[in-house]
């Protein structure tokens, strides 16, 4: 069965996003099945204006690129090296695709955050 947030975790979320250039301005929780649930966050944009296009790097890579390229950058070496990627020419590689270290290093902590990446030994990455 699963266990559906309490009240003080609903409002740590709304905590978290309201510390981005968003502003909470209320959740609506509805339990669903034992699989699921659904917390409706009403948000409302308070970041700076839009940067104009004309002020926008259009080689830029999307999120979704940065995480794609990372992930097959660690399984293309980790296949190269009997540890797994080393994390030190992940980065190279990266930089090699045109993501900076900063970026990639980000990428990284997603990945292991959603558990596509591990580090088995020190310095050295796998994909799941």
């Amino acid at each position: 069965m699963t266990e559906y947030p309490s009240e003080a975790e609903i409002q740590t979320l709304a905590e978290q996003i309201d510390e981005q250039p968003w502003s909470v301005d209320g959740y609506d929780f509805q339990g669903g099945s034992d699989e699921s649930f659904t917390v409706t966050l009403t948000l409302e944009w308070i970041g700076e204006e839009p940067t104009p296009i004309e002020d926008v790097n259009v080689s830029s890579t999307t999120q979704r690129d940065r995480i794609k390229t990372t992930k097959s950058i660690v399984a293309e070496l980790e296949d190269e090296h009997d540890e797994g990627a080393p994390i030190e020419v992940v980065f190279e590689r990266a930089g090699e695709e045109g993501l900076d270290h900063p970026d990639a290093k980000h990428e990284i902590e997603k990945l292991r955050k959603q558990g596509d990446v591990y580090e088995p030994t020190d310095g050295y990455l796998r994909v799941v």
